[in-house]
């Protein structure tokens, strides 16, 4: 009867939303608002330009405001990557968000196939949890191990805003 009961309410639940195509199940993520685009970024410049061993202090390496942030949703970001040591060396990419909203990003890291690079396609994605009702922004971290073997490594996140929904009971 208790599994009947937790049916009914889980169908309740979901019925009204629309999910995203990632899942099947209610515990998944609906789309936006239509007003809120996705995010589209090349960073190659700043992973190239900011290399440190560890992870920069913000006074050493400054967020980046996304051009289109607004009241009720800011995205701030930073990239930056770490000597080289072994032949292998780390990108890493700092996201922040002010929102109600979170964000599933999705860092990719490329280069072509010539003069010896046989090619890359990295990818390190997961989702950026907003901050709710806070002003306090959230972070959340991503990073790509590379080897030196790689030419010209090309460095874009995309982002897409998302809203959870929770079944009762489940704690996030």
């Amino acid at each position: 009867m208790l599994w009947l009961l937790a049916l009914l309410v889980t169908l309740v639940t979901c019925s009204p939303h629309p999910l995203d195509k990632r899942g099947l199940s209610c515990i998944g993520f609906r789309a936006a608002p239509a007003e809120l685009p996705p995010l589209r970024i090349d960073v190659t410049d700043m992973v190239n330009a900011n290399i440190y061993a560890g992870t920069p202090t913000l006074s050493q390496l400054p967020l980046t405001t996304w051009h289109q942030s607004g009241p009720g949703h800011t995205v701030a970001y930073r990239a930056w990557r770490t000597p080289a040591a072994n032949n292998i060396y780390t990108i890493n990419l700092e996201v922040q968000i002010t929102a109600p909203l979170n964000m599933f990003i999705n860092m990719v890291a490329t280069s072509d196939r010539a003069n010896g690079d046989p090619g890359l396609n990295r990818n390190s994605n997961g989702i950026a949890d907003g901050s709710g009702t806070s002003n306090f922004p959230r972070r959340t971290f991503y990073s790509s191990l590379i080897g030196t073997i790689h030419n010209n490594v090309r460095v874009v996140f995309t982002g897409n805003w998302s809203k959870s929904y929770w079944l009762v009971g489940v704690v996030k």
